[in-house]
């Protein structure tokens, strides 16, 4: 459920698998990542919330995960 005025600004700090994307706002896992190498690859994100109220903002406590893409089987 999302949370009312509330966004997500997202970077990646490591990693990379074609497709990734460096930065946004928003849902970070909206990509179609596809890994044609022959070991498993892991990005490192971070995601920093950030509160709107009338105009003023105030971001949050930065939270960090991993995404793990292993190699496409063919």
């Amino acid at each position: 459920m999302p949370l009312a005025n509330v966004t997500f600004n997202w970077k990646r700090l490591s990693g990379f698998v074609p497709g990734m994307a460096t930065s946004g706002s928003g849902n970070v896992m909206s990509q179609t990542l596809t890994n044609t190498g022959s070991s498993a690859v892991t990005a490192l994100y971070q995601v920093t919330p950030v509160y709107n109220y009338n105009g003023l903002e105030c971001e949050g406590i930065p939270g960090t995960f991993s995404v793990t893409v292993i190699p496409e089987v063919t």
